[in-house]
C-alpha cells in the first residue's frame, strides 16, 4: 500500500513540464517574432521620416528661391513681349518698304541699293510728292526690363 500510494504522489509531483510548457514557449515565440515584426516597421517608418525630412528639406528650399523664380519669370515674359514688339515692328517696316518700292518702281530686288539711293541723286518727275508723313514709334527697352542697378 506504501508503494501504491508512493505512485499516486509521484505522479502528483512528476509532472511532464516540457509538455506543460509547450504552449507558453510558442506564445513568447510569437511574441518575440512580433516584436521583431514591430522593430523592422519602427525602423522602416523612421526611415521613411528621414527621407520626407529630406525631401520636405529641399521643398523648403525650392520655397527660398520662389522669388527669383517669379522674377525669372517675369523677366522671360517681358522678352517674349519685346519679341512680339520686334516682329509687328519687323513686319510692319516690310510693309512699308514693298510699298516704297512699289511706289519707286523698283521690281528686281537685286539692285534694290542702287534703286534706293537714285531717288536722293536725281529727280524723277513721276514720284508722287503728296505722302502722309510717317509715323515713328520711340522704341525704349525700359517698358520691358526693370533697371538692375536697383537691386
Amino acid at each position: 500500500m506504501e508503494e501504491a500510494t508512493a505512485d499516486e504522489y509521484n505522479k502528483y509531483i512528476s509532472l511532464d513540464l516540457e509538455k506543460k510548457l509547450q504552449p507558453i514557449n510558442q506564445t513568447i515565440d510569437d511574441l518575440t517574432l512580433r516584436l521583431e515584426e514591430f522593430e523592422c516597421m519602427v525602423s522602416l517608418v523612421q526611415e521613411e521620416r528621414c527621407n520626407a525630412i529630406g525631401i520636405t528639406g529641399s521643398l523648403v528650399e525650392a520655397m527660398d528661391y520662389q522669388k527669383d523664380l517669379t522674377e525669372l519669370c517675369e523677366r522671360i515674359n517681358s522678352l517674349e513681349k519685346l519679341i512680339d514688339y520686334i516682329k509687328n515692328t519687323v513686319n510692319s517696316l516690310e510693309t512699308k518698304i514693298e510699298n516704297a518700292e512699289e511706289h519707286l518702281g523698283i521690281v528686281d530686288g537685286t539692285n534694290r541699293l542702287k534703286s534706293f539711293f537714285l531717288p536722293l541723286f536725281k529727280k524723277n518727275p513721276e514720284i508722287k510728292t503728296n505722302e502722309s508723313p510717317i509715323d515713328i514709334d520711340e522704341f525704349s527697352t525700359q517698358k520691358y526690363f526693370k533697371d538692375d542697378t536697383e537691386s
